[in-house]
């Protein structure tokens, strides 16, 4: 039996810090995809987040297996000259064009599948393709010596110009986009720069850069594609054909096609189970309200059923679909409790039960009494109709209820109930014009209990990460970061932007954990801490990860400790530190001499460093010990530790005997430790300004 405690409904601050006209506005066309449910299938969170964000990371993420997915659902398109649309060519021939040119600007409309276009010509060149990180918070290009290239190889790379770069200066948007240019082409490298149209007529062009004009795909072309792996079951030709699928895919985007195959797949599970005499237009028809979320059906519905218990019903199986009629009944009523519906609402002997309610909402049970509705992706539909049909108030309250129903009263939450309410939300959040889901601070906030953390995190990431509201569900993490008091919430955003957003947002994701490692919380900075050694081991993020660190280690406390223990977490054995300092040899200079200047404070700081980072500082000498090649690394840092402002000679003594602590003068049994302690000693001498004549590779005894 699923129970959860009495709570206090949380005040407006804690909830969300939005102002309430930024909460929903749900009314209006879908623009996004989501995934219909059938009546057969108990879900889980697997079937819709994981499918949903599997595609999100295939188009971001463009590792090998992700380009062949990508590019298995290609329709080709027509290219062309933006000063000459009537010369048209293909995808195999816009490939020579850049291969010819090298580097190219491709123009296209957000949302019509301009960067799958791009992936597939990049694609034909034989390269690697990946995208490149931009400032996703100031909507800009980076700086190009701020990327963290993800390939030191011969690749092909997409730059996306954010619509918001232009707003800063024409001229600057030109000249950073020539530097990219003029920087991969001579490093062999091909470049596709991604604009959108109105962007590109304030631009004007960029001087030497080639342009090419790409529209959508055919949507029936689109819709065969996606329907080709249900040509066993159904007639797929005469369905893309059938007159209402047509009128629906009129001027259709890419994205909104996928959705409607979804909805084909969702009722086609339904209908052909009730061997209709003519599947392809029953098919066709409910396809189609599923697509347009049942609107005028919940519309008349709404109308027609005014008794509170049947709409308390219809809420509750919206979230529970597949569970039991028992526990979604159980669970209808609570939420009439909640939001203090009147008595009769709970029901009696006389009022409606469950096969009656069910019956009511288009619904009905199984062979194991589970309740499903009777029509796809009916369940995200109810749920975006409520929350466009209703006020703040009624939606706080819906959440509220809806983020206690996996908690168990003195046992484990029940993670099963919790995929489903994550699910629910993201289905409906995603079935929605310009989709918003602030109520995932909710989420994070009650579902802090270790087993529904992965659950959590998906959610998160899924929605961060979302086309749709991805970018306001970011600046919400952002500002949770900065202002929210609750630790539980304030961990999770650093286990999210340690994970799959870092990839895709490196920048954004740096810039979050970098507001939560101030705010002093010490449960907070150890997830921080986790995080950067999670991204440390993802090589495309080292060089941010050491930046990070650098500018903690010489900032003000709390980030200086948080720094430091980053530091400790990276180099706590000679294994992690050979690998951090072969990291520093393998940067260009300029780099190299910025990330030494950083990390050497950390020896500058002695005796002040925490106990924990001293077998840090010391691993670093023992790889120098075992690797000669880093003993210039290690010997520079301790060089730059000494400094030249007042205090250069306490602070060379200092390391003279932490040095001389690692490997004491009267125990030289490995000549490499001594060589290596000889040497760091030779170091510092040259940097104490009262000890810089001692240039012997004996021990230097400081006067």
């Amino acid at each position: 039996m699923i129970d959860a405690p009495e709570t206090q409904f949380p005040a407006e601050e804690e909830y969300d810090p939005d102002e309430p006209a930024d909460l929903l506005g749900l009314d209006g066309p879908v623009t996004a995809t989501n995934y219909g449910q059938t009546a057969t299938y108990t879900r889980s969170m697997n079937q819709y987040i994981n499918q949903y964000y599997g595609q999100i990371r295939a188009a971001q993420q463009l590792n090998a297996g992700d380009i062949t997915l990508t590019l298995e659902g290609y329709v080709d398109r027509v290219f062309f000259r933006p000063a000459n649309p009537k010369l048209a060519m293909d995808t195999d021939r816009a490939a020579t064009v850049v291969e010819e040119h090298r580097s190219v600007l491709l123009v296209g409309e957000r949302g019509t599948g301009v960067h799958t276009a791009a992936v597939a010509l990049l694609s034909r060149l034989g390269r690697p393709v990946h995208d490149v990180p931009i400032d996703d918070d100031k909507q800009c290009l980076l700086p190009i010596d701020q990327v963290g290239w993800p390939s030191q190889s011969a690749a092909a790379y997409i730059l996306t110009v954010p619509d918001g770069a232009v707003s800063r200066s024409v001229s600057a948007l030109e000249s950073e986009i020539a530097t990219y240019q003029r920087v991969l082409i001579t490093r062999g490298d091909y470049l596709v720069v991604i604009i959108d149209p109105r962007v590109q007529q304030l631009l004007g062009g960029v001087h030497g850069v080639n342009a090419l004009a790409v529209g959508p795909p055919e949507p029936r072309a689109v819709l065969l594609k996606e329907l080709a792996g249900q040509e066993h079951r159904l007639d797929v030709d005469a369905l893309a054909h059938h007159q209402a699928l047509a009128e629906t895919l009129t001027d259709l985007p890419p994205r909104q096609v996928r959705r409607l195959a979804l909805r084909i797949v969702a009722a086609a599970d339904i209908v052909l189970a009730q061997n209709v005499n003519d599947p392809v237009t029953a098919i066709a028809e409910q396809a189609v309200q599923a697509y347009r979320n049942w609107n005028d059906e919940l519309e008349g519905w709404f109308a027609k059923v005014e008794d509170a218990r049947a709409r308390l019903f219809l809420i509750a199986l919206a979230f529970l679909e597949g569970e039991p009629g028992s526990l979604v009944l159980r669970q209808a009523e609570a939420l009439g409790r909640e939001l203090k519906e009147p008595p009769d609402a709970y029901g009696g002997i006389a009022s409606a039960g469950i096969r009656q309610l069910a019956a009511t909402v288009n619904a009905r049970l199984d062979e194991r009494h589970r309740v499903m509705f009777d029509r796809p992706a009916y369940a995200a539909s109810v749920l975006g109709f409520v929350h466009a049909d209703r006020s703040d108030e009624f939606r706080k309250h819906l959440w509220f209820w809806a983020v206690r129903l996996p908690m168990r009263r003195g046992s484990v939450p029940s993670v099963p109930i919790a995929e489903r309410i994550a699910d629910a939300m993201f289905t409906m959040a995603m079935s929605v014009p310009e989709p918003d889901a602030p109520e995932i601070y909710w989420v994070i906030q009650r579902w802090q209990h270790v087993t529904l953390r992965p659950v959590v995190a998906g959610l998160v990431t899924a929605i961060a990460l979302s086309p749709e509201a991805g970018p306001r569900t970011r600046r919400r993490l952002n500002r949770w970061a900065s202002e929210s008091t609750d630790t539980g919430v304030l961990g999770m955003i650093a286990i999210v932007c340690a994970g799959e957003l870092a990839d895709s947002y490196p920048r954004a994701a740096f810039t979050r954990l970098n507001n939560l490692a101030a705010r002093g919380f010490d449960s907070v900075e150890s997830e921080v801490v986790a995080g950067v050694l999670r991204l440390w081991e993802r090589p495309r993020h080292r060089l941010d990860v050491l930046h990070r660190v650098t500018d903690w280690i010489t900032a003000e406390e709390p980030r200086r400790s948080v720094g430091l223990r980053c530091l400790a977490g990276l180099t706590a054995d000679p294994p992690g530190a050979r690998r951090l300092l072969r990291f520093l040899l393998e940067q260009p200079e300029q780099t190299r001499t910025e990330l030494v200047a950083g990390l050497s404070q950390v020896f500058a700081l002695l005796p002040a460093v925490p106990e924990e980072i001293w077998p840090a500082m010391a691993s670093w000498l023992s790889a120098a010990a075992e690797d000669s090649s880093l003993a210039p690394v290690v010997g520079e840092l301790m060089f730059q530790a000494v400094g030249v402002n007042p205090g250069a000679s306490v602070r060379a003594s200092r390391l003279v005997g932490f040095v001389v602590q690692w490997q004491p003068m009267g125990g030289d049994v490995d000549p490499r430790r001594r060589a290596v302690r000889d040497l760091m000693i030779e170091r510092i001498c040259h940097a104490d300004p009262f000890a810089r004549g001692a240039r012997s590779p004996e021990p230097v005894v400081l006067r």
